[in-house]
């Protein structure tokens, strides 16, 4: 994985709105709001706590029966994308 040992931090000056299993992340510096679905409001809350990438991943193979690998690879998406969105900070390196 490429993503470090980490989860990234949340982007400075970025408001959650949490609804049930849902996000709606505010980005000020973008002026836009970002609904994310429940898959993708879980990596938050894990950035929130800054999570260890490793424990993320074994706890969605628990609840999914995923392959770790793919599970792995998902998760690197998924924290790419919330850094393009301006939801996290760039990933730190491995």
């Amino acid at each position: 994985m490429t993503i470090g040992r980490r989860l990234p931090a949340l982007a400075p000056d970025i408001e959650l709105a949490d609804f049930d299993t849902e996000i709606v992340a505010l980005v000020p510096d973008r002026r836009r709001a970002v609904h994310l679905d429940s898959a993708h409001a879980i990596v938050v809350d894990s950035c929130r706590r800054g999570d260890d990438v490793d424990a993320v991943v074994d706890e969605i193979v628990r609840a999914t029966g995923q392959e770790r690998t793919a599970v792995e690879t998902w998760l690197e998406g998924a924290v790419r994308e919330l850094a393009r969105l301006g939801i996290t900070a760039p990933a730190g390196p491995a």
